[in-house]
């Protein structure tokens, strides 16, 4: 036997505005009172403007190499590295010649790290000298140190293209043909050592 109670007159007179004011709602309309604000012609067309972003197809297609070039030690508290974007075809660094004037290098870390641009004839776009106090303060700064490629757009605003931690983008020096930097001069063939490498 199914148990009726009467429902109370308040109880009913709730759900009947609650469900006209359910019925009363469009698709995808919030039930809030809160609402978005209109749009204007003149600002829907620069949004669009700004969603143009104009990087050139070889760097937008590229990726972020490094290789460290130089370690940091007790006596030398100081770790280069050398980036580069990487073509994906050629696997060589690309030719920013045209573009460099647009290309921005940075870091989510700034205590401690130099960044250097190199001229168009070097192995690497650029250069990150890293510094701590300590050998431990500088392989946590380094475990998060990440490498920025931005692009500056035609309205002057710069967005990042690549990001990537610096530890994870890693390659020997020597596979980059960077045969001169220190970490390779010193696992050279030292001659009045016999058997060094």
């Amino acid at each position: 036997m199914l148990l009726r109670s009467p429902a109370s007159p308040r109880f009913i007179v709730l759900l009947l505005l609650g469900s006209g004011l359910v019925l009363s709602c469009k698709p995808g309309q919030s039930l809030s009172n809160a609402k978005e604000p209109q749009k204007n012609e003149d600002d829907k067309s620069q949004d669009a403007s700004e969603e143009k972003v104009d990087i050139p197809v070889n760097i937008a297609g590229s990726y972020l190499t490094c290789a460290l070039r130089k370690e940091a030690k007790v006596e030398d508290l100081e770790a280069q590295y050398g980036c580069q974007l990487t073509d994906q075809g050629t696997k060589k660094k690309l030719d920013l010649t045209a573009s460099a004037q647009r290309l921005s290098w940075s870091s989510n870390i700034t205590d401690g790290v130099a960044i250097t641009d190199q001229e168009a004839s070097s192995i690497y776009h650029v250069l990150y000298n890293v510094s701590a106090t300590s050998l431990e303060t500088l392989q946590e700064k380094l475990k998060g140190l990440d490498v920025i490629a931005s692009w500056k757009t035609d309205s002057g605003q710069v967005i990042p293209v690549k990001q990537d931690k610096v530890l994870n983008v890693l390659k020997p020096a020597i596979e980059l043909e960077d045969f001169e930097a220190p970490i390779v001069r010193e696992q050279t063939i030292q001659t009045d050592r016999p058997g060094s490498l």
